[in-house]
């Protein structure tokens, strides 16, 4: 699964607690930051692209794919992942959401496979219903990793 060369544990979290989306988007983008993905102005950028596109990052139910443009700030391809303990509305059929996943692309073509093991793995509705619930980065990462 060529998703988690890029989202390794350091960039998962699990129950976390946010007051809106842009405190989610923060949350999301600190861990990025942290691992030395993005450079800070590419959380402005995340929110930025919610603000002017609405609700439609929610992809799936339950769950959000927040990013911006490659030259806002991206350094190397990357995702994080955040499971909530409360869900969070961001006024889409799909709402609550309680999966976040950020991601980071350098350009628009190099992210595409690990963007594919995504689509896949949100096909997997008993998988992400899984993911959400789990309690530990190192089950979270088994089960993500699981066939």
């Amino acid at each position: 699964m060529l998703l988690t060369e890029y989202l390794t544990t350091d960039r998962i979290r699990i129950g976390l607690y946010a007051t809106d989306w842009r405190d989610l988007i923060d949350q999301v983008g600190a861990i990025m930051l942290q691992a030395g993905d993005i450079e800070a102005s590419y959380i402005d950028a995340m929110k930025q692209v919610t603000e002017e596109m609405g609700p439609y990052s929610v992809i799936a139910p339950g769950v959000v794919l927040l990013h911006g443009r490659p030259e806002d700030g991206v350094i190397r391809i990357c995702f994080a992942m955040v499971t909530l303990k409360q869900g969070i509305s961001f006024g889409s059929v799909n709402d609550p959401v309680m999966l976040a996943i950020g991601m980071g692309a350098i350009d628009h073509t190099s992210h595409i496979e690990a963007i594919k093991d995504l689509a896949n793995l949100l096909s997997d509705k008993e998988k992400i219903a899984k993911l959400v619930k789990e309690e530990s980065v190192t089950d979270f990462m088994r089960i993500l990793t699981s066939g």
